[in-house]
């Protein structure tokens, strides 16, 4: 056994050098345009930088890193690392991902961004995405675009299914089913300027749809197709709904009513108003494959929690899984 004895010694201190402002080295292709650069860029504000360039002739602005200190006129930061990839003279946006810390120095606000940034625009902030923390110490998101979408990961194939879409008037469709502690509209009162108007959602231990009217009789016995009524094509409402219920009312007079499939008939004194009302349980296909209902369609009312998929775990980072 040989023995390796121990040595303490301190490192020598190495030569430095020190530029002046503004100073840079670069790296330059063919075209003798600047491909690589890094140093301190000096436009006002000293700042760490790394730039990249494509070698096009229309280039814009390098892309480039860097690492932000005092008050920043650009970014308004006081602190920070910005990526931003280069820009092409045809290009307004301006693609970014950036880690900063902004605002007032004693506010302690940070925020991750990702998207497009496009200065030269009233709104700046295009199809961007970024998390930030307030002063209190809560969080908060913020997305800006025109339309957001999002679609599964198919296993095989090129299919992609999307599975919900929100748009820039705030319409979100989701292509499956929607599970939720509680809900309401909430909207500008209509009435007070000073108010909002809210209403909560009707539930209920059935998956039903509402089909309702009012209707003077004639002589003859009136007759109400819910496909025909409601413009639908025939045999939708047959299609959508199971377990019929039907009332028709009519004040201080009597009336008798029947519902055969999408048919419902009245009869009664001629010219008695009457108001009306179906409801059906729904049963289409989409119903009843949904992870919430049984086989038949119906709500599955109590139920279990069970562990997420494994399939949305982390996976152990592996030479053939990156």
């Amino acid at each position: 056994m040989r023995f390796y004895p121990s040595y303490t010694f301190e490192t020598p201190a190495r030569p430095q050098q020190r530029l002046g402002i503004g100073s840079m080295t670069e790296w330059k292709g063919a075209n003798d345009s600047p491909s690589v650069r890094i140093g301190v860029n000096n436009s006002g504000f000293d700042y760490g930088y790394v730039g990249f360039g494509t070698g096009h002739s229309e280039e814009d602005y390098l892309g480039y890193i860097i690492g932000t200190s005092g008050t920043h006129t650009t970014h308004g930061a006081y602190g920070g690392l910005v990526m931003r990839p280069p820009v092409m003279t045809d290009d307004a946006y301006r693609p970014y991902i950036s880690m900063t810390e902004y605002g007032a120095a004693t506010a302690g606000r940070t925020y991750l961004a990702m998207g497009i940034s496009d200065s030269g625009v009233t709104n700046q902030d295009q199809n961007s995405t970024y998390w930030y923390r307030y002063a209190g110490g809560t969080y908060g998101q913020v997305n800006y675009g025109d339309t957001w979408h999002w679609y599964d990961n198919p296993t095989s194939g090129t299919s992609w299914t999307a599975l919900m879409s929100l748009n820039a008037s705030g319409n979100l469709a989701i292509n499956g089913s929607l599970s939720k502690g509680s809900g309401s509209f909430d909207i500008p009162h209509p009435v007070l300027e000073d108010k909002r108007l809210r209403h909560s959602f009707i539930e209920g231990p059935y998956a039903d749809l509402i089909y309702r009217g009012t209707v003077t009789l004639g002589s003859e016995p009136t007759l109400i197709c819910m496909d025909t009524h409601y413009g639908m094509a025939e045999g939708t409402w047959k299609a959508l709904n199971t377990n019929p219920w039907s009332m028709v009312s009519a004040s201080g007079k009597l009336v008798e009513w029947s519902l055969d499939e999408c048919e419902l008939t009245i009869t009664g004194d001629e010219g008695t108003v009457c108001q009306w009302m179906v409801i059906g349980e729904r049963k289409d296909q989409h119903m009843i494959d949904t992870d919430s209902t049984d086989n038949d369609g119906r709500l599955i009312l109590e139920y279990t929690p069970t562990a997420e998929p494994e399939d949305i775990h982390e996976q152990p980072i592996t030479p053939d899984h990156r």
